[in-house]
């Protein structure tokens, strides 16, 4: 066994997480490793580009892969597959597919030995569905496929690492359900696990985590701290730089190709009732799909709707208060529970203004005329900051432990700190003006300078999407399936779509009409209306 031995868990090769795979391959190549390729070729039910199991896409993905395995030209590559379970480990997937699942309380305590099985399920349905509390006993087919395929990666991946024994395992995201077991099987092996994810700033970088995943918010925010420490460069210098960030923000300035959501906001717009003579709040909520089912994302509260609830209750003592639920613009489009109850609120709590997501009200104006922002997930906290603002942070995210931002304990310790700023104008647990500005900066410079540049791997944008092109002393190379192939799944995918555009407009033409209406139509909601 060479002693410098390198499991990939890539079990998809349709996305352009197969690129970067092949990056950090090529490298670990150049130092003499041998690289393992844990492949997936349709022993899985679904994966994150193939959410529906189709197996034309399996072909498209195995021809690509195909090639990527041939860009790489070397000898110590290796590809291996998510087969040869024992009679014993299939078995254990069998009794599992039968199992009952009821609620989320079930799928938290079914793990495999190390592996949450049940959490890396429940959070791929959510994002599946875009839904943080999606319904276990209407989506039961759906949530098994996921458990026997978490539990497949994860036999699959103890075996290779008990047959191999690599000093390293490299897997993207970790957190879905055939890639979270890879993580939980090295974290349980004590074998070091890379875990990526794109750069949300970045597009020539990659954001590496090691024996953890991204949305482990206490770990990113102590590495954004030391990032920031042990920068050798000048404090002002590091200012600059924070500052840029920030103002690439406030202009709408997209960053790695993802969306600005200013875009239909209009600056200086502040809702119609808005009254600076009252003490304002604003709330921020985010979509809670990618982090609902990661305890190490979960703030006071189990939903951010309970929150809102419990917050805009027990403020309705005060005549003067005022609070403005901004939902945040990706939610555009979604309708679910989490949606249908916060639209209700406002029915019940006569002192909570909702925002709809295309509600052309300036949430930077916004942040700016109230009195208090509270924030979930939404970077706005830290940006409230940058403006001095009293930031509180119900939920958790990447800048927790700058200092900036006011974390009470639960909710009646977000109370008490409300009752204060609202009767006194004070609370001894607000950090100050500088503390609040320098958790900023801290935040905004590591952000800019984290993530590993690619080596091998180029980010083009041609205009309408990106283009991963791969790049050694050979020449360039864009990874593409075959023709054939891929001219077929285009058309079919295209037909696919016309005609469940078609249906639907045929079953429910009202919702097609209101979703036209809130894609051309921004307002602001009261009473619920969407």
């Amino acid at each position: 066994m060479n002693d410098k031995t390198i499991l990939i868990h890539s079990i998809c090769a349709l996305w352009p997480s197969f690129e970067y795979d092949l990056d950090l391959a090529q490298r670990f190549l150049d130092e003499g490793c041998v690289v393992t390729f844990l492949f997936c070729r349709g022993e899985l039910n679904s994966c994150h580009a193939n959410p529906h199991g189709k197996q034309r896409l399996c072909v498209e993905c195995r021809s690509r892969r195909r090639r990527g395995i041939k860009w790489l030209a070397s000898t110590c590559v290796a590809e291996e597959y998510l087969d040869g379970l024992t009679p014993e480990q299939e078995a254990a997937i069998a009794a599992a597919s039968t199992r009952r699942f009821n609620d989320r309380n079930d799928l938290d305590q079914f793990h495999v030995e190390d592996s949450d099985i049940g959490r890396a399920a429940l959070s791929t349905i959510m994002t599946r569905l875009r839904d943080p509390d999606p319904d276990l006993k209407k989506h039961r087919k759906l949530l098994r496929s996921l458990i026997e395929d978490a539990m497949r990666a994860h036999y699959s991946v103890k075996n290779h690492v008990s047959r191999h024994r690599p000093t390293k395992i490299i897997v993207y995201n970790g957190r879905e359900a055939p890639l979270r077991p890879a993580l939980r099987v090295g974290q349980g092996a004590g074998v070091e696990t890379l875990v990526y994810e794109r750069s949300f700033h970045d597009p020539q970088r990659m954001y590496i985590t090691v024996n953890t995943y991204n949305q482990d918010m206490e770990y990113v925010s102590r590495s954004y701290e030391r990032l920031f420490d042990e920068s050798p460069l000048p404090f002002d210098e590091k200012r600059v730089s924070a500052e840029e960030w920030f103002d690439g923000r406030f202009r709408g300035q997209a960053e790695a190709g993802y969306p600005t959501f200013i875009e239909r906001q209009q600056r200086g717009l502040l809702p119609a009732s808005f009254n600076r003579d009252n003490f304002n709040i604003a709330i921020y909520n985010s979509s809670e799909d990618e982090f609902g089912a990661i305890p190490e994302s979960r703030g006071i509260y189990q939903f951010q709707k309970d929150g809102i609830d419990a917050i805009a209750r027990d403020l309705r003592i005060y005549p003067h208060v005022k609070v403005y639920l901004r939902v945040h613009p990706n939610l555009l489009g979604v309708d679910n529970c989490y949606m249908r109850e916060l639209r209700l609120m406002v029915e019940t709590h006569s002192n909570l203004e909702l925002l709809a997501p295309n509600s052309p009200v300036s949430s930077y104006d916004l942040m700016d005329a109230c009195d208090v922002v509270i924030t979930f997930g939404s970077t706005i906290g830290i940006e409230a900051c940058y403006r001095r603002k009293i930031s509180i942070l119900a939920g958790k995210h990447w800048f927790q432990t700058l200092g900036g931002v006011v974390k009470p304990e639960h909710h009646e310790d977000l109370i008490d700190i409300l009752r204060n700023l609202i009767e006194r104008g004070c609370d001894v647990r607000v950090p100050t003006e500088h503390q609040r500005y320098l958790a900023a900066i801290k935040y905004a410079f590591a952000t800019k300078q984290s993530g590993v540049p690619f080596k091998y791997l180029r980010v083009a944008n041609n205009g309408r999407n990106d283009c991963f092109i791969l790049q050694k002393e050979g020449g360039r190379k864009v990874l593409k399936g075959f023709i054939a192939i891929r001219i077929a799944n285009r058309l079919l995918d295209a037909a696919h779509s016309i005609m469940l555009r078609v249906l639907a407009a045929i079953t429910n033409p009202r919702k097609v009409v209101r979703k036209l209406m809130l894609a051309v139509r921004p307002n602001v909601v009261r009473q619920g209306r969407v």
